[in-house]
């Protein structure tokens, strides 16, 4: 699953042009080619685009080579049911698995096009979710559509601290035993190293837990996204007791070595459900109040968003999932102006605020309708800052 800092360097992508193309997943064996098929399609409607647009045809076929290199990889299709999103631009080529249902969608633009991620990526859906045992940790980061193992360097299981005892171990020399007779020998004690087994055991989870609870502060210190620790209770103790920078929100108190990735998801999202929804709730909230009392921080105006947003002075975004706006934005001029359709100078300018609210450390909410936007025809509406 697609993570926030992934999508803050993709937005980041100034490559022109960009293609970004969304396929839906397939059941089953029986349609393992129809995925092949809808990308070939789409990289057909790409390449007729790229070309009204003016772009060389041998220009077309190489930007767009690494897609079609996987319309002919049967194993590639073997391996990905879900759907996809495939980004591809000058100096630029990603292939993400989405879990979640994506309509098929081919967008050819300025900078890649990531608003149908967004209901993975907004505030009110996205969480942390830790496993810790003494012989693995996981970290996940997660929404109400599954969750994704985060590649952070945090250490991994008690192992690595005991192979440094051990190590350790091996460069002191071994104390000498008494013999019954009281004469040294040369052979060591069998409790030579100090502590018994349950107590070095219990050190050694210990300082486990410590450099994991420093490594977690590293990553992911100021966070208000929920965590989520899923540990036995023993290590749930150890790791509350040792917390200082985070918090967790909530816990599964069971073996996480029990749990497939599917049950893992569904008892951590049934935890934090109420507290992401009240985030949103609240948020709602809010914004009704500002515009209830004509409050300029309560944003309704288009336009005015974009701008806001491109500054840095959305708080937070209301979005309705699957608005579109078409329309320019002139960064050098500061202006933005709507169309009726897309052509190939536009944009999406809801995917524009979107992207530049969460690059700009702002929040972002997706509501799954537009009945539920508390402006009726808005497809977005912002709390600004100032």
């Amino acid at each position: 699953m697609m993570t926030k800092e992934q999508l803050t360097a993709l937005a980041s992508v100034q490559a022109s042009p960009a293609v970004s193309i969304y396929l839906p997943g397939h059941e089953d064996d029986r349609d393992i080619r129809q995925g092949a098929v809808r990308l070939k399609n789409a990289l057909s409607a790409a390449t007729d685009r790229l070309v009204e647009q003016g772009h060389r045809r041998p220009e077309v076929d190489a930007l767009l080579a690494p897609a079609q290199a996987l319309y002919d990889d049967e194993q590639f299709w073997r391996q990905e049911r879900g759907s996809l999103a495939i980004f591809v631009a000058p100096g630029l080529f990603q292939v993400h698995k989405v879990p979640m249902e994506l309509p098929e969608t081919t967008v050819v633009g300025p900078r890649p096009h990531v608003k149908p991620l967004l209901p993975l990526l907004a505030d009110d859906g996205r969480f942390f979710v830790l496993t810790a045992t003494a012989g693995d940790t996981q970290l996940y980061v997660a929404s109400r559509f599954g969750l994704t193992e985060v590649e952070a360097d945090i250490p991994r299981s008690v192992a690595e601290v005991t192979a440094e005892t051990d190590y350790e171990n091996t460069r002191r020399p071994a104390p000498l035993s008494q013999s019954r007779r009281g004469g040294a020998i040369g052979v060591p004690a069998p409790q030579s190293y100090g502590e018994a087994p349950e107590e070095q055991r219990k050190a050694q989870l210990i300082e486990h837990l410590r450099r994991l609870q420093n490594a977690l502060e590293r990553c992911l210190g100021g966070t208000q996204a929920p965590i989520v620790l899923v540990a036995q209770p023993e290590v749930e103790g150890h790791l509350k007791a040792l917390a200082k920078g985070i918090t967790f929100h909530e816990t599964v108190q069971t073996d996480p070595d029990s749990l497939d990735r599917a049950e893992l998801h569904r008892r951590a999202y049934e935890l934090v459900r109420p507290k992401l929804a009240q985030r949103r709730a609240d948020d709602l909230d809010r914004f009704k109040m500002l515009a209830g009392s004509n409050d300029p921080r309560g944003a309704t105006d288009l336009p005015a968003i974009v701008s806001a947003a491109r500054f840095g002075r959305v708080d937070t975004l209301l979005v309705a999932e699957g608005a579109s706006v078409w329309g320019i934005c002139d960064e050098e001029g500061d202006r933005v102006r709507v169309n009726r359709e897309s052509t190939p100078d536009n944009q999406d300018l809801v995917d524009y605020a979107a992207v530049q609210t969460l690059l700009r450390g702002g929040n972002v909410h997706v509501l799954s309708s537009a009945e539920e936007m508390p402006r009726e025809g808005c497809p977005m509406v912002a709390i600004l800052r100032f």
